[in-house]
């Protein structure tokens, strides 16, 4: 009985293992046929992007070739017309309008590098470049301009001060090299910085090289040399702004809770504010001139057609650049603000404990001035910040297309920190309001008696 259980129980094992096998195999087939054609529609369908790719770039590339054809047909048909136009003999009126009709028209039809070639002719023939006082040949009021490129490379020492270009459409527009009289309100504004120590060297060492980018829209000069110097410059003052406003968030906190500790011992005054400040002024600096100037790891390629040429090399270490990310950037941010919110927390907890022993009216300036100036760096270096450490953690594409526009309010911070730090400075906007302030002139009247018996009134106007 048992030697026939265990055969009847083989038996069932191997049915059964025979009707899985039954199923199993068409089952594979089907699922390998699914999977086969999938392939197949997935690879069609690719080619077939790959084909629709090709037809629109070629298409784009004959779109390309008709205008530039048409352009210059336009070109050479103006340069015509208005030759033939100068040789007639007729009055000055009749020439300057159809001069300019004709000088618009072209101007509309013509892309950024053949206007230039036209502006230069004109100026070279002395059509707009006028001396004051002499009559406008052609008016380039309401011309087109958009791209313009009026740079050295076209022009030498060329002045277009007296060209007039009223209500001009000037998109992307490039006189470098021109002079124009905005130089003197660039002097202006240099000057109202000037007096700022920190605010000065971003504006004369950094923010002129985004402002020429942002201006032609590219990298001028294109040097490697001018890439490299640029990216250390931009690095190292950013980092050194960090680092400086997170440690003076934490020595506004000893000066206010410890005020002796820094000044009992003179060895505690350089532990305590010497070498820190020291650290946070040298670090950044010889940091990036090792691994953006020397690069020992690899080499940079700079691309000129991006902000700041692109990224250097070593972006291209992962632990070089997580570790320059979190100690340079998130570390002094996180400073920043762990010392504010526990500066509030324990202003609060004192005031409601009504056992503060420390002299907040000496204190109170101190503290308003430098938690707004926190709260500045806060406000324009969080939204940057945040947004690359969930690209580095979770989501790459995470707000990738407004990442350049929060980047570019880190440079803000130079330019609005002097009328942040003048917003709590109450006396010295009083003296400002004071001297700009038109005094009223007070009349006083004196009366006295002449020898005659006859009385005068004068009156008395001070200075």
């Amino acid at each position: 009985m048992d030697n026939k259980k265990k055969k009847s129980g083989i038996q069932i094992f191997f049915d059964c293992a025979q009707l899985i096998i039954a199923l199993f195999i068409p089952l594979a087939i089907i699922a390998y046929t699914v999977m086969q054609n999938n392939t197949e529609i997935s690879i069609a369908q690719e080619n077939r992007k790959q084909d629709l790719k090709i037809a629109d770039e070629r298409h784009e590339q004959e779109i390309i070739l008709s205008t530039d054809e048409q352009e210059e047909a336009a070109l050479v048909r103006y340069f015509d017309s208005l030759g033939k136009l100068l040789e007639k003999d007729m009055k000055l009126m009749n020439r300057t309008s159809i001069a300019r009709f004709k000088t618009l028209t072209a101007l509309a039809q013509l892309k950024s590098k053949r206007k230039g070639y036209l502006i230069r002719a004109l100026i070279e023939n002395k059509l707009i470049t006028m001396n004051p006082g002499e009559n406008l040949i052609i008016d380039l009021s309401l011309a087109d301009l958009t791209g313009l490129d009026l740079s050295t490379n076209m022009l030498v020492k060329k002045e277009i001060t007296c060209a007039n270009f009223n209500q001009t459409t000037l998109i992307n527009a490039s006189f470098r090299g021109v002079t124009l009289t905005a130089i003197f309100l660039s002097l202006i504004i240099f000057g109202y910085f000037i007096k700022n120590r920190q605010a000065r060297s971003k504006l004369v060492f950094d923010l002129p090289m985004p402002m020429s980018y942002y201006y032609i829209g590219s990298v001028w000069p294109v040097s490697n040399i001018y890439c490299t110097w640029w990216i250390w410059i931009e690095y190292s003052l950013n980092s050194i702004g960090l680092f400086l406003m997170a440690w003076i968030s934490i020595e506004r906190y000893i000066l206010i809770f410890y005020p002796h500790a820094i000044s009992q011992l003179s060895w505690k005054k350089w532990v305590l504010h010497f070498l820190p400040i020291s650290f946070c002024l040298s670090w950044a600096p010889i940091f990036f001139f090792v691994i953006v100037v020397i690069s020992p790891l690899c080499i940079n390629v700079w691309d000129f057609t991006l902000l700041y040429c692109g990224n250097p090399c070593y972006y291209t270490v992962n632990i070089l650049v997580q570790f320059d990310f979190i100690f340079d950037i998130v570390f002094p941010i996180t400073i920043i603000m762990v010392a504010n919110m526990i500066l509030v927390i324990r202003v609060t907890y004192q005031k409601i404990s009504r056992r503060q022993a420390i002299n907040w009216r000496s204190h109170r300036k101190m503290v308003l001035q430098l938690w707004i100036v926190s709260s500045f760096y806060l406000a324009f270096w969080l939204p940057s910040t945040i947004t690359l450490l969930i690209q580095m953690t979770a989501l790459p594409s995470f707000m990738i297309d407004q990442l350049e526009a929060m980047l570019f309010l880190i440079d803000l911070i130079p330019l609005f920190l002097p009328m942040v730090c003048l917003s709590t400075l109450p006396d010295l906007t009083k003296k400002l309001i004071g001297i700009v302030s038109i005094r009223r002139n007070v009349i006083g009247a004196v009366t006295f008696k002449r020898d005659m018996g006859q009385t005068a009134t004068i009156a008395i106007v001070p200075h």
